[in-house]
């Protein structure tokens, strides 16, 4: 995450966003995926995060039993409901004003659903969006 928030740096300092980063366990995955998923995520937040003041991104985590429960969690412009299944489609995109081709949130869903996870989000238009994803906690990994 400190490498995808350094690689958005300039984005960050433009917009005048305050970064939290919550303390983050160490997981099996496939890592360049992950940091896809995170980059995806954190890219929209600053992409959407709106013309209020006090701009914050907040990256998290929370343990579950079975997964890891991830979130990034943004006070910007929020997703109309009626968009909230759409918006992991191919190609939709809800504001066409912005720069995308519409397929980050997809392709999120799809490294997601490969780590046997689920992604969703809580949107309110003006208060912001949280996007969760899990991923199945496995074992440890046995090194020779």
């Amino acid at each position: 995450i400190d490498i995808i928030i350094k690689a958005l740096k300039y984005q960050v300092q433009e917009k005048k966003i305050r970064i939290v980063i919550d303390p983050m366990p160490t997981i099996t995955c496939e890592r360049t995926r992950i940091n896809q998923v995170f980059s995806n995520l954190i890219t929209n937040a600053i992409k959407f995060i709106g013309e209020r003041e006090d701009k914050t991104i907040h990256i998290g985590y929370k343990e579950q039993k079975t997964y890891h429960l991830f979130f990034v969690k943004d006070n910007g412009i929020g997703i109309d409901q009626k968009d909230h299944q759409k918006i992991f489609r191919v190609f939709y995109r809800c504001d066409h004003k912005n720069a995308g081709h519409g397929m980050g949130l997809s392709l999120a869903k799809k490294i997601i659903t490969k780590h046997e996870g689920k992604i969703w989000l809580e949107s309110k238009v003006g208060l912001g969006s949280i996007f969760y994803f899990t991923i199945k906690k496995y074992g440890k990994i046995k090194q020779n």
